[in-house]
Order: structure tokens, then sequence, then C-alpha cells
């Protein structure tokens, strides 16, 4: 009798084991999705993996990203950065939702950019693509000094630009626009009276139609 309690017993402590390792492995949830971006079984995931490629052709970034087991997404949304940190919105389009998927665009920018992909599905849920970054184009040469900045005269020396007119436009730490003149692209010294600015960090582009061809962050004390 005593051995089959015992028996009895061990049955039952398998069998404990057995479900609570079940137990285990089921509570592992969806992670992120985006080339190793999470852990857990990505298959309930709305797409598995996202692939980014950007790469310079003169003064166009040409970006394509290709998409793996898409499922219920909404959109995919490619966003630009000149720093590396602060994304804005650049371009949108609806996914497909098809087990391979390819989308393209493309920037005409001069200056050095960083770029990533915002997937969002039908729930809201969204994940981001791994960034790249596209050095600026070295053909086209642009200095602004003197950085730091004391007082309100900023110069620009220039190089390889096209004869035609181009937008200095100065940006304060929230993005406001409170400088803006016209250069020509002929000269290469430019010598710009930016005004009584306050002393913070600010970004000054400059830009021909909607291409940028120079993007720096410049200091005003």
């Amino acid at each position: 009798m005593k051995k089959l309690v015992l028996s009895l017993a061990r049955v039952a402590f398998i069998i404990a084991i057995l479900f609570s390792t079940t137990t285990i492995v089921n509570a592992q949830g969806p992670g992120g999705l985006i080339d190793g971006g999470g852990t857990g079984d990505d298959t309930t995931m709305p797409v598995k993996k996202i692939t980014l490629i950007a790469d310079r052709n003169n003064d166009v970034i040409n970006i394509s990203w290709n998409t793996v087991g898409e499922s219920q997404m909404l959109t995919f949304t490619v966003e630009k950065s000149f720093t590396g940190n602060s994304f804005t919105a650049f371009y949108t389009v609806v996914a497909k939702n098809t087990q391979i998927a390819s989308y393209s665009t493309s920037d005409a920018t001069n200056a050095a950019s960083y770029y990533r992909i915002k997937a969002i599905d039908t729930k809201g849920i969204v994940n981001y693509s791994d960034v790249k970054h596209i050095s600026a184009n070295s053909n086209v040469k642009i200095n602004a000094y003197p950085n730091p900045l004391v007082g309100n005269l900023v110069h620009l020396a220039t190089s390889n630009l096209s004869a035609s007119k181009y937008m200095v436009r100065l940006f304060n730490n929230i993005g406001q626009n409170v400088f803006t003149s016209a250069i020509d692209g002929a000269n290469n010294i430019h010598n710009l009276n930016l005004g009584l600015q306050p002393s913070g960090f600010y970004h000054l582009t400059v830009s021909t139609g909607n291409m940028i061809v120079y993007n720096s962050a410049l200091q005003i004390k």
C-alpha cells in the first residue's frame, strides 16, 4: 500500500512539472518586430521583418524597405532627421498586407540625413526599424562661421553650388523659422546678419526648391 501511495505521489509530481513548463512557454508574449528587435514568438506580430535600405545617388537619396509576413498592418511612414534624435514624418504609404512586400521613395537633399520606418498596425501599435545614416554630398561644400557665434553676423563659405538662388533659414530649438535670406550660388562668400537672437542652439539650413543642400547646428552666445 505504501508503495502504491509513493507511486501515485511521483506521478502527481511529474504531471505538476509538465504543466508548470507548459505555462512558462505559453507565457512568452510577442516582442518588437523589426530585424531582431524583439523576443518571443513573432508569428502573432502584424509584420515579422522590415529591412530598410537607403543610399545616395548624387543629390538624391533613394529609400526602400522590404517586409515579410504583413498582416493587419495599417501604414508605413518614412521618418527623417538631420540630427539622429528628433524625427519628423517624410512619406507615408498604406500597407499592402501581403506575405512579401516592397516600398520605395526618394529624398532630394545634399545634406547628411537619418531615416527610419515607423510601422503602425490596425490596433494602433507602433514599431520602428533600425536607423540609417546617409552622409552629405561631398561635392557640395558649405561652412558657416564663426560657430559658436558671438553677435549677429555669420559668414557662409560655399563651393560647387550651381549659379542659382538658395534660401538660408535659421530655426530655433523648437523648430520655429526665425531668419530667412536668399543668396546667389555663384558667389563663394555670404555675410548674413541674423538679427538679435536669444542665446541658444539653432539649426542653419541652405536649400534650393525642395532640396536641402546644407544643415548644421549653430550656437549663438
